[in-house]
């Protein structure tokens, strides 16, 4: 029985009639004797088993064979109960037919065979021929009776007298040399620094420091930081006294401190040996610098104006831009391929457009993508699209002109804004015979500070005064259509005041159709046109 696991045992029987067909069998069973396995040993004419398991679960296998001419006694051990292997010691080979009587098999060799375990250690007894031969104990021997080894003779209690060859116990010891897992690791398993995609090795030193050979079955992590090295064939064999040296990489898969364990699985008794391991996997970290607190400043409609923004990488390692968007009116820069990389400490500057589409105050928000864990980053930008203002200077007041005279008045439309203005159309809001414009230049574009008159002529031909407005519409979105008044009115002689019932039409004779200086002293003469609009509203 299994000193540590009560439900582990194992049992040795011999099956046969007779010498030539005995079968020894060695079975065990997991289960306290419920079920047991198929033969873990089967070894023909053979007899006298012994079993034992010691404390560290090592089955011990002792018994007697015929080989040839000789009885053999072997011990077998084996550290997983037989399944994959064990090692052999034979204890003793002596002849059959020594001492006497001479029949195979009738020597009594059975008398008293043992084995037992004591610790870590086996123990055991068994009897054989005490010729004195070497060669007959393959394991050594020590012999605590008198005898010539030179001449193979037993000797007598006097030490001279030869005593016949006979049968004698044997005691054996076989001491279990256990190995012992050491290891050393630089800067107790802490790897430093390490970014991602990015990977450091350090050498874990294994080291048998026990008696017995090591053999290491399996190196593993509990980590997917932390990698073993790959081994083409199990186990690895490490003899007393000497040290292997492993690589073990540090490949972080996250960011932030890492750690893990480095597993060896061996024959050490104390098996698995455990190394921990551990490392940091530093962040990029993106800053975002911008001045004026993002206003990118003044744009007209149809231009644009840039400015930086500062990508800093304040982190310890490589900060990969993989995107940048903005919204609102304003652009980002054109990038061929992404990522864009910026290292430790090192800052990029991309310019930033602010193309205004309309007037006015414009906000929109910059956001970069990066691999920096915290996530995008955002920076709120502003911007101001002024636009023209209209200005309109000169009197529109003409008083009285004399009938039949015209008279000119000259308004001066500027532009007094940051941004060109949009003059679409300057007109009367009624069409009328009695108003016109000299020369309309309209629609046009004034730049900023930029004026054009506009001449205003009066036909003195009303029979009453009505009031006309001058309609001038722009882009000024203060004043997108603003009107002026303008003001005459006829002053009738005393000449022509009879027949003011049938004026304001030159061709009905209310007036000269061309008068003289001297009639118009208010104005100037002016001609009535065949082709003159009739008056409408």
């Amino acid at each position: 029985m299994d000193p540590n696991d009560d439900q582990r045992v194992f049992i040795a029987y011999v099956t046969g009639t007779g010498a030539s067909d005995d079968i020894l069998h060695l079975r065990w069973s997991s289960d306290g004797g419920k079920n047991w396995s198929t033969d873990a040993r089967s070894i023909s004419v053979a007899k006298n088993p012994g079993v034992a398991i010691n404390t560290l679960g090592m089955v011990g296998f002792v018994y007697q064979q015929v080989v040839g001419a000789n009885w053999t006694t072997i011990l077998e051990v084996s550290d997983n109960g037989f399944v994959s292997g064990f090692s052999s010691h034979t204890l003793a080979s002596t002849p059959t037919n020594a001492p006497s009587p001479t029949p195979v098999m009738a020597t009594y060799l059975g008398d008293y065979i043992k084995l037992q375990a004591v610790e870590n250690d086996f123990y055991g007894i068994f009897s054989a021929s005490n010729a004195p031969v070497k060669a007959n104990f393959p394991s050594g021997v020590t012999y605590q009776r008198n005898v010539d080894w030179s001449t193979q003779t037993l000797l007598g209690n006097d030490g001279v007298t030869p005593v016949a060859v006979s049968i004698d116990p044997f005691f054996f010891k076989l001491t279990v040399r256990m190995p012992k897992v050491a290891t050393a690791i630089a800067n107790s398993g802490f790897f430093g620094d390490v970014c991602r995609e990015s990977f450091v090795d350090e050498m874990l030193t294994v080291n048998n420091s026990g008696t017995g050979t090591l053999r290491i079955f399996n190196i593993a992590s509990t980590s997917a930081d932390f990698e073993v090295p790959a081994v083409l064939s199990w186990p690895l064999k490490v003899r007393p006294g000497v040290s292997v040296e492993l690589p073990i990489r540090f490949k972080p898969v996250a960011h932030g401190s890492r750690s893990g364990k480095i597993e060896i699985f061996s024959n050490d008794p104390a098996s698995p040996h455990v190394v921990d391991v551990s490392g940091e996997c530093p962040s990029p970290r993106l800053s975002l610098v911008i001045a004026d607190t993002g206003n990118l400043g003044r744009a007209c409609i149809g231009s644009f104006v840039d400015r930086p923004l500062v990508l800093v990488n304040s982190g310890r390692c490589p900060l990969h831009v993989t995107g940048i968007t903005v919204t609102g009116e304003f652009l980002a820069p054109e990038v061929l391929s992404w990522p864009v990389a910026v290292g430790p400490g090192d800052a990029l500057s991309v310019p930033v457009r602010f193309q205004p589409l309309g007037f006015g105050h414009k906000t929109g928000t910059i956001t970069v993508i990066s691999n920096d864990p915290a996530g995008p980053r955002t920076v709120d930008v502003s911007g101001d699209s002024p636009s023209g203002r209209l200005v309109i200077s000169g009197s529109t007041t003409f008083g009285g002109v004399h009938a039949c005279c015209c008279a000119d008045r000259t308004v001066v439309i500027c532009n007094a804004g940051e941004c060109a203005l949009q003059v679409s159309s300057v007109q009367f809001r009624r069409k009328s015979r009695h108003w016109r414009m000299i020369h309309n230049p309209f629609p046009v574009a004034l730049h900023p500070g930029a004026c054009i008159p506009l001449v205003i002529q009066y036909r003195a031909t009303e029979k009453y005064p009505r009031a006309c407005e001058l309609v001038i519409r722009s882009d000024d979105p203060a004043a997108p259509e603003k009107r002026i008044e303008l003001l005459a009115y006829t002053i009738w002689d005393d000449c022509h005041r009879e027949a003011r019932e049938q004026c304001e039409d030159c061709r009905k004779g209310c007036c000269d159709r061309h008068r003289g200086e001297s009639g118009c002293r208010q104005g100037y003469p002016c001609a009535c046109e065949d082709n003159d609009d009739e008056e409408s509203d």
